[in-house]
Parts: C-alpha cells; structure tokens; sequence
C-alpha cells in the first residue's frame, strides 16, 4: 500500500492539480514547440490602439461586414460626436460587460486629449469618456478613470478564463471533514475553490481498513462520485456548479506497462483518458484531454473544453480545429452542438469562428454570457472590420 501511495504522489507531484498542470508537461509541450513552425500571434492579442482610430476610424483599409447574415446584434459601443480632443486611444483592456435591467451592457472607455503626457498621449488630467452601450455615461479625468479600468478587469474576471481562479484558499482536510464526517481520514490529492471561499471540489482518498485507498471526487454540498484512481485533473465551471476530474493515475500505470519511458507513459495518461464529472457522466477515452495543458468547462458544467495554439481545440474529446485558439478561447452551449473559437492567426487582432460559419475577422474581447437562459456570444467589432464605427456585437450560440 506505500508503494501504491508513492507511485500516486510522484505522479501528482510530476503532473500537478491545476490548471496549467506541470513545469514537467509545460517542458515537454516547449520542445515540441520548438519544431513547429509557428506562425501564431501573441497570445494577448486584440488590443486596438491608434490615435483617432476609435472616433474617426482611419484605418489600412475598409471592409464591410455583414453581421445580419449570421443573425448578428449589433449595438453602437460609443459615440464619437462627444469627443473634440485631438487625441484618442481605444484598448480591448478599457472594454467590459455586464447584466443591468435584464440586458447586456457593453461598456467602453476612450482616452482623449490635445497632448502629451505620462500616460503616452494623455496626462493625469486628460479626459476619460466611459460609455454603456453607446451612451457616455461619465466623462472623468484619466487619473479618476484608473479605479474605473481595475474595476472593469476585475468585474470580468467571471467571464474570462480562468475565471479568476484560485486553490487551496481553504483547509482541504478541515473543508472535508465539514462535508464528510469528523470522523473520516482523507487524503486530498487535489483541491479548488471558487473566490468567495463558498464553494470548492477536491479529489480525495479516504483512508479505511482497506489495503488499496479508494478516491473520490467530493463537493462543498457533500455530493461524491467514485474514481479509478488518484488524478492529476480537476476543473470547475465558472460558477463552481459542475467540476471533472482526469489524467488518472490508474490510466499512466497502464500506459507504463506499455511503455517503460516514464515521461511517455505520463504524458499519454494526460493526451488521452475518460474523464469523470460530478454529475455522474463519463466520456470513455477522450483524444487530448489536456491539450498542451489547459482544461475548462463551460457554463453549463457539462463539456469539457480544451485549446492550444499548437494542438488544436476539442470539445469533449473531439476536435473542431487544427491549431490557432489559445486556452480559454472555446465556447460552446450546453449540448455542444454550437459553439465558436477565437483564432488570433493573421493580420487583425483576431477571428471570431462559429460552427454556422460565421468568421468575424478582428473580433476582440469575446466572451460567453448567459441571459435568461440563452447562450450569448458578445464582442467588439468595428463596423468595416478595421474602421467604421465601434460596434458591442452578440450572437445566440
């Protein structure tokens, strides 16, 4: 039994419970990257940023798009005509969203002044214009506007990966036990929690008489499910309500037998495996569970979503794209069948690909919102691709 319990923690170790796994897998995934031939842009991409682009939209050149073929909304994101200053600047980092009144609000900020400063163009007291949905709702200094920015970002941790992740913020033994028993001995493995420390999944072996410890993932409301084995997988969904489990030990000792190279052998439990989810599914045998190393689940709990740059993105084990979309950028809706990739290859900040067809060049800031129970995808766009007017788009996924 020590002998199985140090072959399960060398691998946890090795493979860490967490989102962007191990240092070990990160190597491997660097080396395999040096032989590809990348032509990827930075992964931070979608920033727009020029001088009177945001107003005037002067820009390399103009192409219309036509949102209404794809069932686009589209809404004005601001209004240009209550700028005068000579300088404008306009960054995906300025752009949030919210639910108000039982709707989607898009909010932007726009930096303007006649000249410049320490913040490139502006001053601490050049002006800040704020709009919600097209209209200016403040109009502060960029000094004031900074709290407004931080708040902006947090606000949007909820809706971009990863969400604002955090673990280990509880006891795992003592958040157990609340959950467990008192009584009961249980070795975590793995263990997250949401940010308000009101919710939390832990991969755990529970100590008994036994001679081989039996794992299980547990949630904050005392639900469990029985596991093959320890695992180096565990993610949640955005508002902690659903949690999956993968990258079983059981799985790398099979592969071990197989192979004697241990990196191998690991790296395969984790390109390749079921995967457990809290509700009680299994999907048998999914291709790149980890994908390079970045795992989610959407809104609903229910898919398992993976991305990388290099390896393509799956959804539930399937594939929808070769290469292009970094992690974090799939959505899908809750039974999978619509769903979209934000692909950063090219000359605009980035593609925004649905599975109707839908390809909406120098897409920035997408993210998935749910309204009344239907999935939206919303992003900024201009209107003629690189200029135009400045436009808060959805889409029903």
């Amino acid at each position: 039994m020590k002998r199985k319990l140090i072959s399960v923690l060398c691998f946890i170790i090795a493979f860490g419970i967490n989102p962007a796994h191990s240092q070990l897998f990160k190597k491997l995934k660097e080396k395999v990257n040096e032989t590809v031939d990348k032509t990827i842009s930075p992964a931070d991409s979608g920033s727009t940023s020029n001088d009177n682009q945001a107003a005037t939209g002067q820009s390399r050149q103009a192409q219309q798009i036509n949102f209404g073929t794809y069932s686009i909304i589209t809404l004005p994101a601001m209004d240009p005509s209550v700028i005068n200053e000579k300088h404008q600047q306009f960054e995906d980092q300025y752009t949030g969203y919210a639910i108000k009144n039982n709707d989607i609000i898009g909010t932007v900020i726009i930096y303007a002044g006649n000249e410049e400063g320490e913040w490139g163009n502006f001053s601490g007291n050049s002006s800040a214009y704020i709009f919600e949905n097209g209209k200016m709702v403040q109009h502060t200094t960029v000094a004031n506007e900074e709290k407004k920015t931080d708040s902006l970002r947090d606000a949007n941790n909820r809706y971009d990966w990863p969400y604002g992740y955090q673990k280990n913020i509880l006891d795992p033994v003592k958040s157990l036990q609340k959950v467990l028993g008192s009584n009961v001995q249980c070795m975590p493995v793995g263990f997250i929690a949401n940010r308000d420390k009101s919710k939390f999944y832990s991969v755990v072996g529970i100590i008994g008489t036994e001679d081989d410890v039996p794992y299980f993932l547990v949630a904050y409301d005392g639900k469990k499910i029985k596991l093959p084995s320890a695992a180096s997988g565990l993610i949640s969904n955005i508002d902690f309500s659903g949690a999956a489990v993968y990258g079983f030990v059981k799985t790398y000792e099979e592969n071990k037998e197989k192979d004697s190279n241990v990196l191998h052998a690991a790296t395969n439990s984790l390109n390749q495996g079921d995967i457990y989810f809290i509700d009680g599914h299994v999907i048998k045998n999914a291709t790149n569970i980890s994908a390079g190393g970045a795992a989610w689940l959407d809104p609903s709990g229910k898919n398992y979503l993976t991305a990388d740059e290099n390896f393509g993105a799956y959804i539930n084990g399937k594939k929808i794209v070769d290469k292009g979309p970094h992690a974090g950028h799939v959505w899908c809706n809750a039974d999978a069948a619509h769903w979209c990739y934000f692909n950063d290859q090219g000359d605009h900040s980035g593609h925004l690909v649905f599975s109707d067809g839908a390809d909406i060049p120098n897409a920035f800031h997408p993210v998935q919102i749910i309204l009344n129970g239907k999935n939206y995808m919303v992003w900024f766009s201009y209107s003629n691709v690189t200029d135009g007017n400045l436009l808060l788009c959805k889409k029903l996924l």
